[in-house]
C-alpha cells in the first residue's frame, strides 16, 4: 500500500451506499416524458415538438447510462470492501497465531543475562 494511503472497509461500504443513493436521485429526477408531450402539436409547431422528443429521448438514455454506471461502481466498491475485510481477517488470524505461539513458547530473559 502506498505510503500515507489507507482504506477502511466501513468507509468503502459507505461510499458504495452513496453511489447507490446518487443513482436513485438521478433516476427519480429524470426528465418527465409528459413535459415533452406538452411542447408538441397543437401547442407548438411540429418541428419544435419533434426536437423536444429527440432531446427528451437522448436525455433519458443518458440518465439511464449514468444510473447503470453508478450502480456498477457501487457494486465494485462494495466488492473491494468485502475483499479488503476478508484480507484483514486473514492477516489478523496470522498475527493472532504468531502472538499465541510467542506467548506459549517464549521465555523471559533478564536484560543482564542476554
Amino acid at each position: 500500500m502506498a505510503q500515507g494511503l489507507r482504506s477502511r472497509p466501513a468507509s468503502l461500504n459507505g461510499n458504495a451506499h452513496i453511489l447507490n443513493e446518487l443513482a436513485g436521485y438521478l433516476r427519480a429526477g429524470r426528465l418527465d416524458g409528459e413535459l415533452g408531450t406538452q411542447a408538441r402539436a397543437p401547442r407548438a409547431p411540429q418541428e419544435i415538438g419533434d426536437e423536444i422528443v429527440r432531446i427528451t429521448r437522448f436525455a433519458a438514455d443518458q440518465c439511464a447510462d449514468v444510473v447503470a454506471l453508478l450502480s456498477a461502481l457501487a457494486t465494485k466498491v462494495r466488492d473491494v470492501a468485502n475483499a479488503h475485510a476478508g484480507f484483514d481477517d486473514a492477516k489478523a488470524a496470522q498475527y493472532r497465531a504468531a502472538s499465541d505461539q510467542l506467548l506459549r513458547e517464549g521465555t523471559m530473559v533478564m536484560p543482564d543475562r542476554r
